[in-house]
């Protein structure tokens, strides 16, 4: 059986979207309980293709999406970098 590598997550964009040549960086943060308090996650993302277009075009800072796509966990200087490849979002 293959491996899944598979997410999906709902927040709120904590900046306006980043456009780039055929990509868009952005990053959402999500409030989730730990059984005391609230604490915020922050996820940095990238999207690519056409759907980097309704990304710019329609959400701004603020803004609930929901992503669904793939995270990829970096090390680098000792320190662990988290992006998610996002495949679907919805506004």
């Amino acid at each position: 059986m293959a491996d899944i590598n598979n997410i999906t997550l709902s927040g709120r964009l904590t900046k306006d979207p980043e456009p780039g040549n055929n990509f868009t960086k952005f990053s959402i943060a999500q409030d989730v309980w730990n059984g005391k308090e609230s604490v915020t996650q922050y996820f940095n993302c990238i999207i690519f293709g056409k759907r980097c277009n309704f990304l710019n075009e329609y959400c701004k800072k603020g803004d609930k999406v929901m992503i669904n796509g793939e995270i990829e966990i970096k090390l680098y200087n000792e320190k662990y970098y988290t992006t998610v490849k996002v495949l679907n979002l919805v506004k």
